[in-house]
């Protein structure tokens, strides 16, 4: 039985935010396996075996890592998309923390939605003093 959700990730040179994107994604109130998860490398410079490394033991094997040799999010999505499995297509970068309700959220949201999209709320490390891409993000990106 196909999973009901493809989660796609891009993913480029950052593992360790990589890390725990999947972990949120491992602790989802959807069932494990109701979601497959697809991380789509973009050529990063660590390695695909590194990529590989991390994703199997952050998701116990149960994400697949592709390549996405065309450099950009767009086609790396665009990559992960070619190898899903499910009708339902979520996707979230490699630098996003997705709250544990998240795919579940989602789903409820479908039934009255075709297309669904979320909060998005940024992370500042220090919020008293933010970088400037983060302080940029905060005002323009979402």
């Amino acid at each position: 039985m196909n999973p009901r959700i493809s989660v796609v990730i891009p993913h480029f040179n950052d593992l360790e935010n990589l890390k725990i994107c999947l972990s949120c994604l491992m602790n989802q109130t959807l069932p494990l396996d109701q979601f497959e998860i697809i991380v789509a490398d973009n050529n990063s410079s660590l390695g695909l075996d590194a990529v590989c490394s991390v994703v199997a033991e952050m998701t116990n094997r149960k994400a697949k890592v592709i390549s996405a040799p065309i450099q950009g999010a767009a086609e790396a999505r665009n990559a992960g998309v070619l190898v899903s499995q499910s009708e339902i297509l979520a996707f979230i970068d490699s630098d996003c923390q997705p709250s544990e309700d998240w795919l579940e959220n989602g789903l409820r949201a479908m039934k009255q939605a075709k297309l669904v999209g979320g909060r998005v709320r940024l992370l500042l490390n220090n919020p008293d003093d933010p970088h400037p891409v983060e302080a940029f993000e905060s005002v323009f990106a979402f």
